[in-house]
């Protein structure tokens, strides 16, 4: 099933901009033992493009933003 963005951008992702998307998605991937076509791995591309279109550009922003901070209850 496709996933459809709910940000509507009128910013144009380049080949570029994709194959960084796309790299960033398939590490995380593998170090969620993920795959990208799984329920958890299409919601991630979705928020990557979303992100991206938004303005977020940097790699390490992004990836980072895939993962929820972890609060460690005292």
């Amino acid at each position: 099933m496709p996933v459809f963005s709910k940000i509507a951008s009128q910013v144009s992702l380049s080949s570029t901009d994709m194959d960084m998307l796309r790299a960033i998605l398939d590490e995380w991937c593998l170090e969620n033992a993920v795959t990208v076509s799984s329920d958890a791995g299409t919601e991630k591309a979705g928020a990557l493009i979303d992100w991206s279109q938004f303005g977020i550009q940097d790699r390490s922003q992004l990836k980072a933003m895939l993962s929820p901070m972890e609060i460690a209850l005292a």
